[in-house]
Order: structure tokens, then C-alpha cells, then sequence
């Protein structure tokens, strides 16, 4: 899946594309990936149980973690989509990122209280 593609077609729209590695040498491989792949968007890295906290992943829970994980924010913060990498999401994976995004950039904004 080419999300490089995804995040350019997707900017003037609203969409940021952010992306976290976890794996234990991300700080040290972050560059080199940066210049292979010509990122147009920020990534950045944390430990796997800071990652797995966020997405509520719990210890005992009987799936165990896969990766990647495709997470869908909206613009409130609230994440709205959730993959994770043995999913079926992944087997179309562009059409698929590009519905649930056209989905989530046509969601109304909910008000915020003052």
C-alpha cells in the first residue's frame, strides 16, 4: 500500500498522515527509512507498550498484537477505525484506506461546548 500517495491526494483535504514505529531500533532506523521512502508526512517512534497502551490493547487480552496497526483519528481526537495487521482490511488494503478516509473527512464535525 502506498500511503506516500494516500497522504498527498488526501493533504488539501484536511488529512495528516502520521506514522509511529515501535520496533526496538525505530530511533536509529527512522532516518535511513525517511530517505528510502521520501515521507511526506511526520513519523516518529515509542516503545510497544506505550503504543499498545494508547490503543488499549490489554496484556491478556486473547488476540495477541499484530503489526502494523492502522489506526483512524478523527479531527476531535476520537479514534473512529482500528486494524490491526492480520486483519482483512489489509488484503485491499489502498481501497480500503481510501474509503475509510472519504468516510471520516465526510463526517460532520460534532460542536464543541464552550
Amino acid at each position: 500500500m502506498e500511503l506516500n500517495g494516500i497522504a498527498r491526494d488526501f493533504a488539501g483535504r484536511g488529512l495528516q498522515v502520521l506514522e509511529c514505529a515501535i520496533n526496538g531500533d525505530a530511533a536509529a532506523a527512522i532516518p535511513e527509512f525517511l530517505q528510502r521512502f521520501e515521507v511526506p508526512y511526520p513519523v516518529g517512534y515509542s516503545t510497544a507498550a506505550a503504543a499498545m497502551s494508547y490503543l488499549q490493547y490489554m496484556i491478556l487480552d486473547p488476540c495477541p498484537f499484530h503489526v502494523p496497526q492502522m489506526v483512524f483519528i478523527d479531527r476531535t481526537g476520537v479514534i473512529r477505525a482500528q486494524y490491526a495487521g492480520e486483519s482483512e482490511f489489509f488484503l485491499n488494503a489502498g481501497p480500503n484506506v481510501r474509503a475509510e478516509i472519504e468516510s471520516l473527512l465526510g463526517a460532520a464535525v460534532p460542536a464543541h461546548k464552550k
